[in-house]
């Protein structure tokens, strides 16, 4: 019996797409919530844009798996990768010191839009690209990717900002 590659060359585009995109996300979305953290002062006010922030995630997760079911799961990962930038060029357009913090917790909830979105259509792909043991080979990868993004962006962003005040 033949064993296929679990590296051939769509999964791999796909995992180096989601390293760049998570990694991407995971940096401006905590370096927008330390910027509130700063700006408003507020542990209450923070916790407030966090959690508008994290419902749409939580609500439209289930709509995003079954849209990843029924549609071109290519089309939705272009079309989510253009609002993602859409949204972040318009909130840079439209930012403002007097209302720059609505502007960073309406971009916060257009993000965790998109991610509901996006996760579970990455996901879906898989098994698409995948066979055999490698359905479970290739979701782990996926997976991994996203949680090193998730620990390793706080990281850099502060390392980042500690070598440059140094």
């Amino acid at each position: 019996m033949k064993k296929s590659k679990l590296f051939h060359l769509n999964f791999t585009l796909l995992v180096l797409g989601q390293v760049s995109s998570l990694f991407g996300n995971f940096i401006l979305k905590f370096a927008l919530y330390m910027y509130v953290l700063e700006a408003v002062g507020s542990a209450t006010i923070f916790a407030g844009i966090l959690a508008m922030a994290t419902f749409p995630t939580i609500l439209l997760s289930v709509l995003g798996g079954i849209l990843a079911d029924r549609a071109n799961r290519k089309i939705i990962m272009v079309a989510l990768d253009t609002l993602t930038g859409i949204s972040i060029l318009g909130a840079t357009l439209l930012f403002s010191g007097s209302n720059g913090i609505v502007v960073i917790g309406v971009l916060l909830i257009l993000l965790s839009i998109w991610g509901a979105f996006e996760s579970p259509t990455v996901q879906a792909c898989v098994p698409q690209m995948q066979s055999g043991d490698n359905i479970i080979k290739g979701n782990a990868i996926v997976n991994q990717v996203a949680a090193v993004a998730a620990l390793i962006a706080p990281q850099y962003l502060e390392a980042y900002y500690m070598s440059r005040s140094a």
